[in-house]
């Protein structure tokens, strides 16, 4: 279940400005989309006193249409961030953003960890265990976040993890980007008479764009079971 305290509304005019002045003035990437898009990549253009314009690097920029509206997320010194606003100009090459909005900081805790509930399409598709190359095989996500996943163990087919052992699979997130993963086993849960039921893996080297994309998977899944989640 989504924690409220997760969602902290930016509502000082001063640290709203502050949020973006940093994001004019550093190269931060920042990833959007729209209710019929799929997730784009942008870099910051341009900051101005009522929009924020931005050149996308990955995806097209015809997927949005002048006057849509538009969420994205993007991280700064002080966490990450989460913007609802509306196009003013969608071209191939960039969007042009009112800067009005409501923005909201997301909590660092956990990195926005969020639970998976029973039934929800998603799993971590694991390649590699212990440095070795395996038959796929699909483990169901107990937990997420940008940081890393829990998932629950097969009671057959693969041996036995311990802490410390290394694996790397394929995570998919919104709009069918698949997120390949390479992680390190920090917790065991054993049955005494099933053995390892679950494990506790933390994400290593993840590029920007692959955490964002981790986020914005983790508020797809809480929208899903919240819907007042924003």
């Amino acid at each position: 279940m989504a924690d409220s305290n997760d969602f902290a509304l930016v509502s000082f005019d001063k640290d709203r400005d502050r949020a973006f002045d940093e994001l004019a003035q550093k190269s931060v990437l920042v990833t959007g989309w729209t209710s019929t898009s799929k997730p784009l990549f942008f870099q910051v253009q341009r900051v101005d006193e009522q929009t924020v314009s931005l050149t996308i690097i990955d995806g097209d920029g015809l997927s949005a249409k002048d006057g849509d509206s538009a969420e994205f997320l993007f991280s700064i010194d002080d966490g990450q961030y989460h913007w609802r606003t509306d196009i003013h100009r969608a071209t191939v090459d960039g969007w042009s953003l009112v800067k009005a909005g409501e923005l909201y900081r997301l909590q660092r805790r956990s990195n926005f960890r969020t639970s998976v509930p029973k039934g929800y399409k998603a799993s971590l598709l694991l390649k590699s265990f212990k440095t070795h190359t395996i038959t796929p095989t699909p483990l169901e996500l107990i937990d997420v976040s940008a940081g890393g996943v829990r998932v629950k163990w097969p009671a057959s087919g693969l041996s036995a993890p311990s802490q410390g052992d290394s694996l790397a699979g394929l995570l998919g997130t919104p709009g069918g980007r698949q997120v390949e993963v390479f992680g390190i086993v920090k917790s065991v849960l054993t049955d005494v008479d099933s053995g390892p039921v679950q494990i506790g893996v933390e994400f290593q080297n993840l590029s920007g764009r692959d955490e964002q994309s981790l986020l914005h998977l983790c508020l797809q899944i809480r929208r899903s079971t919240a819907p007042v989640i924003r």
